[in-house]
């Protein structure tokens, strides 16, 4: 156990009838303590969101050769490992920079005027999310956790007078938390935004749907689904008088 410090632990979670099996987290050993007759190991790293999920002929070999995934192992010798590396890599580009491995979050009765915020950037990000609003409550819960952090890594530009960049964060947060959930088996998740195209998001349905949602599933790169985005949703400018 003590050779694996420094190694990428991958976990892989099964669920359902019949079984389906989705890479939940990555994290790098660090640390490895003895707990009775018991190893942990602990370290930096991320849940995927969404997890992702695996199947085909590569992952059954991979699953047979790892005895169904009872306890751990060492996969170096395994073809499949690279897979599971490269799509811990990709759920880590869905905002284009890696997301806070440690978030403090207070959850309070009060949070500002939207019910929730988030100060601090970056591994110093502290949110606050208030259990009273109705936005922050049931699995929309989930999806506040994974939005309010990710202003400690996007912040909104100076220039966007019409909150393009937060439409965008929305859609992400909210797509990948329904992923997420429809991976657990819950189908009918309505991510916050749908909620809001009546209001400050009016126009930007159909343009988040088509550009961003390619870019979410890896049709198309993040510069062309952002250049996309402008193009339908930024009004031109004014011609001088």
């Amino acid at each position: 156990m003590q050779q694996a410090q420094g190694g990428t632990v991958y976990v892989i979670s099964g669920f359902g009838k019949p079984k389906k099996y989705v890479l939940w987290e990555a994290f790098t050993i660090e640390e490895i303590t003895k707990q009775d007759d018991q190893f942990v190991v602990s370290g930096p790293g991320r849940v995927l969101l969404p997890p992702a999920e695996l199947t085909g002929k590569d992952f059954e070999k991979f699953k047979a050769a790892c005895a169904n995934f009872i306890g751990f192992r060492k996969i170096d010798d395994q073809t499949y490992t690279a897979t599971l590396k490269k799509l811990a890599e990709a759920n880590a580009k869905a905002y284009g920079v890696p997301f806070p491995k440690h978030i403090l979050v207070d959850v309070t009765t009060f949070a500002w005027q939207f019910g929730a915020y988030t100060v601090g950037e970056g591994e110093s990000a502290h949110a606050v999310i208030a259990c009273t609003d109705p936005a922050n409550q049931g699995l929309s819960a989930l999806e506040a956790l994974v939005h309010e952090p990710s202003h400690a890594i996007v912040g909104g530009g100076r220039s966007d007078a019409i909150g393009l960049w937060h439409a965008i964060l929305f859609y992400t947060a909210g797509e990948t938390t329904r992923r997420t959930l429809d991976g657990r088996g819950v189908h009918d998740y309505k991510p916050i935004i749908t909620l809001m195209y009546d209001g400050p998001f009016r126009g930007f349905k159909q343009p988040l749907e088509l550009h961003w949602q390619a870019y979410l599933d890896g049709k198309v790169s993040r510069e062309e689904a952002i250049r996309k985005l402008v193009i339908d949703c930024v009004p031109p400018p004014k011609k001088s008088q």
